[in-house]
């Protein structure tokens, strides 16, 4: 019997304004908290990208995006306790005023310019920043 291979897949989305970056730090999710990251999440059950990007814009920044406001500029193949395949969206158009939309989950949403991250951004989130400006489409992060 051929068995296949599973990743999980994760949405994060990138929103600029005046230069810079929303970045929103994890409170009590059991993963990284205390770091900064975008919003992020994994991609669920006949769900497609962009829809999963679009709605955990909205549970977590309280804001609207629209499809066509969604540029895809980075796909990530990372390795952790899951091989994951990451895709990496930038949006620099929406509706409403960006707020912590899940209080139990995040502690701080700020803007960040993208040279001057907090220290304790998600080391892949940061990488993934740096590949937008180096128009880098693909990467693998942590495989040896």
């Amino acid at each position: 019997m051929n068995t296949r291979h599973n990743f999980r897949s994760a949405c994060y989305v990138f929103l600029y304004k005046d230069n810079k970056v929303l970045l929103a730090r994890r409170f009590q999710t059991g993963y990284k908290d205390g770091q900064y990251s975008t919003m992020a999440g994994h991609v669920e059950p006949n769900e497609t990208i962009v829809d999963c990007a679009i709605r955990e814009v909205k549970e977590e920044a309280v804001v609207k995006i629209k499809t066509e406001n969604l540029k895809l500029f980075h796909i990530m193949n990372r390795h952790s306790d899951y091989d994951y395949l990451d895709f990496f969206f930038s949006c620099n158009k929406w509706e409403g005023k960006p707020q912590i939309g899940e209080p139990n989950l995040c502690d701080d949403l700020s803007w960040y310019e993208i040279t001057k991250l907090p220290d304790n951004t998600i080391d892949y989130v940061r990488e993934a920043l740096i590949y937008i400006d180096q128009d880098i489409s693909f990467s693998k992060y942590a495989w040896e």
